[in-house]
């Protein structure tokens, strides 16, 4: 199954959570779905986040849920 998002104030962009090929303060939001887990320098990456994300924007992550018994991986 894909899904296509169409309206025209969402973008995604793939990159290197470390060094995201976007300029500062740019972004409303910025996600990071299950992904924290696996990103070599996590601190970084959350830095990173930070950097891109307007004054006032949101910043989310979300990770699996171990203390419940979700295996990793």
């Amino acid at each position: 199954m894909s899904y296509r998002v169409t309206d025209p104030r969402a973008a995604f962009q793939v990159g290197d959570a470390r060094a995201l090929p976007m300029p500062d303060r740019v972004a409303d939001v910025v996600v990071s779905g299950l992904t924290l887990n696996f990103v070599p320098e996590p601190a970084r990456a959350v830095a990173e986040f930070a950097r891109v994300v307007r004054p006032a924007g949101v910043v989310a992550a979300y990770v699996w849920d171990y203390a419940e018994g979700t295996p990793p991986g």
